[in-house]
């Protein structure tokens, strides 16, 4: 029995590929978080961003094309949501008061999967570094995520949608 990530597994001993640990990144999670630090900063991009502005952007893109294929396809398919540009905003702007924007914004993003919406002003010290978020507004949604699914990490099911 072997220990991975904290974790006892049973089976053979895990050796990581040569190559994966020749790319290894010597500023690791930690370090990167500011684990330690008193200084307040902007956070840094970790998972799941463009690799060009990772530390370890090497190590994802050989993960994206040599790990887990289901973990690849959700990045995949994410980013090619995300990188479709925003709409224009609209040239007719509708009359609704704070409390009918609120309201219709609420009830649409729970009506389309959130499940929970809250309205806030931006406060630049959340935006990631290497990111703007150049509005005075912002809708934050929360998707409930399924611990059992959650709780198998590193596994490939952890790696991808656990939604409740």
């Amino acid at each position: 029995m072997t220990e991975r990530f904290g974790k006892k597994v049973v089976g053979e001993d895990f050796s990581p590929s040569p190559h994966v640990v020749s790319i290894l990144p010597e500023k690791r999670g930690n370090d990167i978080n500011g684990m330690g630090e008193s200084d307040v900063h902007r956070p840094s991009p970790i998972l799941w961003h463009k690799p060009d502005i990772l530390n370890h952007g090497e190590l994802q893109e050989w993960f994206w094309v040599n790990g887990s294929a289901p973990g690849a396809k959700a990045f995949r398919l994410e980013n090619k949501y995300t990188d479709r540009p925003l709409p224009e905003v609209a040239s007719v702007q509708l009359e609704w008061s704070i409390d009918e924007w609120t309201a219709n914004v609420k009830k649409s993003a729970l009506e389309r999967e959130a499940d929970l919406v809250g309205i806030t002003r931006v406060n630049p010290d959340w935006v990631f570094e290497g990111y703007e978020a150049p509005y005075e507004w912002i809708i934050v949604l929360g998707v409930a995520m399924a611990y059992d699914c959650l709780k198998t990490a590193p596994s490939e099911k952890s790696q991808t949608e656990c939604q409740k």
